[in-house]
């Protein structure tokens, strides 16, 4: 056993005695307060993040950048194929008008 009941209960109590009647050198202690309304920032840290930030702007304008040109590619390749059909179906259409003229 770890102790018996009444000194268990003897423990409790004087516990609680504990937290109700706090010591002297915890009343003198002053209220902590911060001196100022902002937090302390490290101005490093921030610099750096900053900087972190600036440079993903400048991937992320990249990367818009080359997709508007891809985009800009594909909409040429669907033009030429757009065009490269029409050539087929008029090549189809005149093979046929020979074929009927022979």
């Amino acid at each position: 056993m770890f102790g018996s009941p009444v000194l268990l209960k003897q423990k409790v109590v004087d516990l609680a005695a504990d937290v109700l009647n706090p010591s002297p050198i915890t009343l003198l202690l002053p209220p902590l307060t911060p001196s100022c309304k902002w937090p302390c920032h490290d101005h490093l840290v921030l610099d750096q993040i900053g900087e972190l930030v600036r440079m993903g702007v400048q991937c992320l304008d990249s990367l818009h950048d080359s997709q508007m040109a891809a985009l800009e590619v594909s909409g040429v390749m669907v033009a030429a194929i757009l065009w490269q059909q029409g050539v087929m179906q008029d090549l189809a259409a005149w093979e046929m008008e020979v074929r009927d003229a022979m």
